[in-house]
């Protein structure tokens, strides 16, 4: 506890000394003394001797002084005739109770930067007859172009990627961006804010004579530009008037797997796999091949299909009928995961397995047709298929204890 005392009768200590201080450098400058003058006005006289104006000095001598000078005539006569920087909270017209005379700062000075940029540029603006409606500068124009190029990039880049079965959420995600993009650029490119960033570069110079020099450098207006990222739109669109199928030679034979199938303008809902390529038959679908293709309603895939992938149709959302073709073996990981408007299916004869997550999701799903062939459903298989309320299975067919979890299903054999 002495120890605590001690250091607050110390801090005690240090405040009144810092006060008595502080009230005596409020008496005069440092550095300067106090004399009085011939008609009894105090005046100001440094160490070297040299004397300032008396405090009744005329409002001429003041001008003359430079802003040194009267700062420091003002703190030795207290502090009560220069007016506080602009800005700040005083009024920036205070009045001298000895002299009965303001100090005046320009308005200007009071406002902010970019408010004071504004004015100077709006002003040559109005001198030289520019026209921001009709003109533009060369660094204006050239920030419209390649922004508009941007903006068109952007724009044929979500519709590209949206036939090459982007999500929803992405797709979204990207509009918005492109709008924000749409929305800066109406808004930060003008010639009033190239001037201002020329001013800012230029620092050297005189701001009205870089603002004038910007300005003479006038370009007409180039009209209907934003109207080009939406024609770059509109021609990205017919590329994809008819779907395009990209092939892959076939690790099952002589033939082609469907490596990636885009929707298309005329079928957006319906996707139809031909029997050949090239004069080569269909042998297998990839995974990922109508990945989250959530437009299509109804697919057709051909006969000869021996292998579907994993993962082939998930995300179909709006997928609602399929027909497997007959030579499939096995029903894959993910093959038809969250494809939720899937009501019904009917298992291919010869199918041995259904793996993980196959039917995951398909919350729609209600009348499921298993082959007596089926051997093995494996773990969440058919989780969260809200609308199986029965399945029957072969007596040799073995279920994970998970295949049917958060699913009101019931489970009969035969």
């Amino acid at each position: 506890m002495s120890i605590i005392g001690l250091i607050i009768f110390l801090y005690i200590i240090y405040r009144v000394v810092k006060k008595r201080k502080e009230g005596g450098e409020s008496q005069a400058a440092p550095g300067k003394t106090v004399t009085t003058g011939k008609n009894g006005g105090a005046s100001t006289a440094d160490m070297s001797g040299n004397v300032s104006l008396p405090r009744n000095g005329t409002p001429q001598d003041f001008r003359a002084m430079d802003a040194k000078t009267l700062f420091e005539y003002d703190q030795a006569h207290g502090g009560n005739f220069v007016q506080p920087m602009p800005g700040s909270f005083e009024d920036p017209a205070q009045e001298s109770p000895a002299m009965g005379n303001p100090v005046q700062f320009p308005d200007m000075y009071i406002k902010k930067e970019d408010q004071i940029l504004n004015e100077i540029i709006d002003g040559q603006m109005e001198n030289l007859g520019f026209d921001m409606k009709k003109e533009d500068t060369p660094g204006t124009r050239k920030r419209r172009l390649i922004s508009t190029a941007l903006l068109a990039a952007v724009l044929v880049g979500v519709i590209v990627i949206s036939f090459f079965h982007l999500s929803i959420a992405v797709a979204v995600i990207l509009l918005i961006v492109f709008l924000i993009l749409l929305l800066y650029y109406f808004k930060g490119i003008n010639p009033r804010a190239e001037v201002r960033r020329q001013i800012k570069a230029r620092q050297d110079e005189d701001m009205e004579f870089a603002a004038a020099e910007v300005l003479s450098q006038r370009t007409p207006k180039m009209r209907f530009l934003i109207a080009i990222p939406f024609i770059a739109a509109a021609l990205s669109l017919l590329l994809f008037a008819k779907p395009h199928i990209i092939y892959e030679p076939s690790e099952y034979g002589d033939g082609y797997d469907v490596h990636f199938y885009t929707v298309c303008l005329t079928s957006l809902n319906q996707a139809e796999i031909p029997d050949t390529h090239n004069g080569k038959p269909i042998l297998g679908l990839r995974g990922g091949s109508f990945r989250n293709a959530f437009t299509l309603q109804h697919i057709t895939i051909p006969q000869s299909i021996l292998d579907i992938r994993g993962g082939a149709f998930s995300g179909c959302r709006s997928l609602k009928d399929i027909q497997l073709p007959p030579n499939i073996k096995e029903i894959r990981a993910e093959t038809f995961e969250n494809c939720s408007s899937l009501q019904a299916i009917t298992i291919p004869e010869g199918v041995t397995e259904i793996h993980a997550h196959a039917f995951y999701g398909c919350s729609h799903l209600a009348d499921v047709t298993i082959p007596s062939t089926m051997q093995s459903i494996g773990s969440s298989a058919f989780r969260q298929c809200d609308s199986l309320y029965s399945i029957t299975l072969p007596t040799t067919c073995t279920v994970n204890s998970r295949a049917f979890k958060e699913s009101p299903t019931d489970v009969n054999y035969h």
